[in-house]
């Protein structure tokens, strides 16, 4: 069994970096593993993980290119490895409800409520088309499930448009759901 290897693709905007989307891979196939829909990509510190890619990032506002995995994705990658054995080949994509880096959830999420009225950032700038979340045979839910604050609306809504866009989607989802909150 090959070892995986991490990918992300990141954009800069003014002071904030954003890990646009990454993926897992194994192996050369392009065959989807499954994804997941995490709350955003905390311990993504792309100057540490990638420096030459933190290089074109600075440079031209934008980059993509192999990452040093963190911990997030070695722990989905040992949960695919245990899932598939010794016939893992293809990809794990990751994807997020806002871009922001940060590894504080709360601060995360009440500097993407911020970006968000001040218009720096659409709520659903994150949200995929249904035909890219169809091509994937399963999706892992983490985004969370502390309750919400009055003023994350713009969270809400995002975590909504997702659970709306996999429900219209087909595709089977699992994680655990808050008590008292149905997309929580």
């Amino acid at each position: 069994m090959d070892k995986f290897r991490a990918y992300g693709q990141f954009l800069k905007r003014g002071e904030h970096i954003y890990r646009t989307s990454a993926h897992l891979q194994w192996g050369d196939s392009t065959k989807s593993l499954g994804c997941c829909v995490l709350l955003n990509p905390g311990s993504a510190t792309l100057e540490k993980v990638a420096p030459e890619v933190y290089s074109r990032l600075l440079a031209d506002g934008k980059a993509h290119g192999q990452v040093i995995p963190d911990p997030t994705m070695i722990q989905l990658a040992t949960l695919l490895e245990r899932i598939f054995g010794q016939s893992l080949e293809g990809q794990f994509q990751i994807y997020n409800l806002f871009w922001l880096q940060n590894t504080d959830d709360q601060d995360a999420i009440e500097q993407y409520v911020e970006l968000v009225a001040r218009e720096e950032f659409q709520f659903d700038e994150s949200l995929i088309e249904l035909v890219e979340l169809k091509q994937h045979p399963w999706v892992l839910l983490g985004w969370g499930v502390k309750k919400h604050k009055r003023h994350w609306h713009p969270f809400v809504q995002i975590k909504d448009k997702w659970v709306s866009l996999i429900q219209t989607s087909g595709v089977p989802c699992f994680g655990k759901e808050h008590p008292k909150q149905k997309s929580g």
